[in-house]
C-alpha cells in the first residue's frame, strides 16, 4: 500500500557497485536492502520477500514499503498483476486497496506475466495454469520452477535441470543448457542462472555468459533485470554501465 511505513533497508550501499566475489563490475549496480528473492514487472515494478518473510515494494532511490502480509515467494507481472506463496503453499492475488485475496489451490510457486497470465508448480512438480475464477487447469510435464513473461513466453526448469518451453499446440520444447532457474521477460528477454551462480543470457540458438554470481534473478524486459547473490544483497542490471 502507498501509505504503507517506508523502510530503507541499509544492508548496503546504494548505487555502489557489485564486487568481484559476487556479480562483478559487469553492468550490475546494488541496490539498498536485503532480499531472500526479488521479482520484476514489465514495467518496472518491484516487489521482494525478506528472509524473515516479510513483503517489500520498492519505491526508488533505495526506499522500500512493507507490505502486510507473509509469504515465501512472490512473483511480479506488473504493477496490477502480483502473485505470492505462502509458507504453507497457500495462493495469494495482490489488489490495490484490498491487499491479498485468497485463490484456491496449493502450489509450491507461482508465476505471473505482463498480461495477466498465471502458471504454477505444486509441490508434487505438477505444472497448472490459471483460467480465472479459482479454476486452474494442469499443464502436461513436470518441473522444478516456471517463469511466464507473457502467455506467449513461459519456460520451466525441471527435475534435473533441463530446461524448456512452452509453445502451444507443441507442449514443452527442449532449450539447450542447464540450469538452477530461468526467468522470462514480456519480450521474450530469457535469462537464466546455474546451480553455481553464474548468469546467463539466451540469444537464440545458445546461451551467453552475462557475467556475475547471483542466486536468483527476474526479468521483467531487457531493461529491467534484478537479482539477489548469495550473501542476499540486491541488484539490478544496468546495459548501459557494461564495459567497453
Amino acid at each position: 500500500m502507498r501509505s504503507a511505513t517506508r523502510l530503507v533497508l541499509a544492508a548496503l550501499v546504494a548505487g555502489s557497485w557489485l564486487a568481484a566475489s559476487s556479480a562483478g563490475a559487469q553492468g550490475w549496480r546494488a541496490v539498498a536492502g536485503t532480499l531472500d528473492q526479488v521479482s520484476v514487472g514489465c514495467d518496472g515494478t518491484v516487489w521482494g520477500i525478506h528472509p524473515s518473510g516479510r513483503i517489500y515494494r520498492h519505491e526508488g532511490r533505495g526506499t522500500w514499503a512493507w507490505v502486510r502480509g507473509s509469504l515465501k515467494q512472490i512473483s511480479v507481472g506488473s504493477e496490477r498483476h502480483i502473485w505470492g506463496v505462502n509458507a504453507d503453499d497457500a495462493i495469494y492475488q495482490f489488489a490495490e486497496g484490498a491487499g491479498w485475496r485468497r485463490i484456491r489451490g496449493t502450489l509450491a510457486s507461482v508465476s505471473a506475466g505482463c498480461d495477466g497470465t498465471v502458471w504454477g508448480v505444486h509441490p508434487s512438480g505438477r505444472v497448472y495454469r490459471y483460467q480465472g475464477d479459482h479454476r486452474w487447469t494442469q499443464v502436461p510435464g513436470s518441473l522444478e520452477r516456471v517463469s511466464v513473461g507473457a502467455a506467449t513466453q513461459v519456460w520451466g526448469v525441471a527435475p534435473g535441470g533441463s530446461i524448456h518451453r512452452w509453445e502451444d499446440g507443441r507442449g514443452w520444447q527442449r532449450a539447450p543448457g542447464a540450469a538452477r532457474q530461468v526467468s522470462v521477460g514480456a519480450d521474450g528477454t530469457t535469462w537464466a542462472v546455474t546451480p553455481d551462480d553464474r548468469v546467463f543470457r539466451f540469444e537464440g540458438a545458445g546461451w551467453r555468459p552475462v557475467g556475475g554470481l547471483v542466486r536468483q534473478l527476474s526479468v521483467g524486459t531487457a531493461k529491467e533485470i534484478w537479482g539477489v547473490d548469495a550473501s542476499r544483497r540486491i541488484y539490478r542490471f544496468d546495459r548501459n554501465a557494461m564495459p567497453n
